[in-house]
């Protein structure tokens, strides 16, 4: 990678925002549904709520070494022995949801969308592109999100057809699933918002006051929970629980 260049607060806040939404978006109401049912909103922005907790706490570290990323200042934090652990963890952590999302992409886009297509065309093209990037500085990453996250108003378009369809009974009567079943399905989502963590690398190589970056990480996080929990409302509004089995 070339020598990393700044972003600003805006370009940090649409780069967590698409860490955060990504193929998980299409199999998010089915998975929530499983646990919290018709509660399934519910849960999802409990599940938000928790990664704004761990944003908060990322942010306070981050604070403390405003010009290091975790790779610099976890050696002083714990010792240079566990930093290493812990910096490789946070290392082989990326890349295994690396290969999950790339796996994921690669069902969706040859099962469902292209299914006389090879997988590995998808996958030769989504590496290649991926490796171009990589190649750039932070900078040029930041834009291509930015670019690529304009994409995601078309989503709002797709629900736009269920609207004659949403049944507001449905929803009813709220949390009657019971607060265990809504945590549940919190637990088994709140990997859908993975993509956070990622300000442990950019907080130094972003511009603005501290203030400002705490703003956008949370703002791109709440953006996400939003989204999510609008797909969760959606769904449970439209579809019934034997229809969502077959989703």
């Amino acid at each position: 990678m070339k020598s990393p260049a700044t972003i600003s607060p805006v370009q940090l806040f649409f780069v967590l925002l698409q860490t955060q939404i990504g193929i998980g978006l299409l199999s998010l109401p089915y998975t929530v549904q499983e646990e919290a049912g018709k509660d399934g909103w519910i849960a999802v922005l409990l599940a938000g709520l928790f990664v704004q907790g761990g944003i908060a706490v990322i942010w306070l570290l981050s604070s403390r070494f405003p010009g290091l990323t975790l790779y610099d200042f976890a050696p002083l934090l714990v010792g240079r022995i566990i930093g290493t652990v812990l910096t490789m963890m946070y290392t082989l952590f990326f890349f295994a949801i690396t290969c999950y999302e790339l796996s994921m992409f690669l069902a969706i886009s040859s099962n469902w969308a292209f299914p006389r297509t090879p997988h590995v065309v998808f996958a030769v093209l989504s590496v290649a592109v991926s490796v171009y990037l990589l190649r750039e500085n932070v900078r040029v990453m930041a834009r291509f999100h930015v670019l690529a996250s304009f994409l995601l108003v078309s989503v709002l378009f797709v629900f736009l057809p269920l609207i004659p369809h949403f049944d507001i009974q449905y929803l009813l009567p709220v949390a009657s699933n019971g607060v265990e079943a809504i945590m549940k399905g919190s637990g088994k989502i709140v990997t859908t918002f993975v993509g956070f963590e990622l300000l442990l690398y950019l907080y130094p190589f972003t511009e603005g006051s501290k203030t400002a970056k705490w703003k956008a990480a949370a703002g791109a996080s709440a953006v996400a929970t939003i989204v999510y929990a609008f797909l969760a409302i959606v769904a449970s509004a439209v579809f019934v629980p034997k229809e969502m089995k077959l989703t």
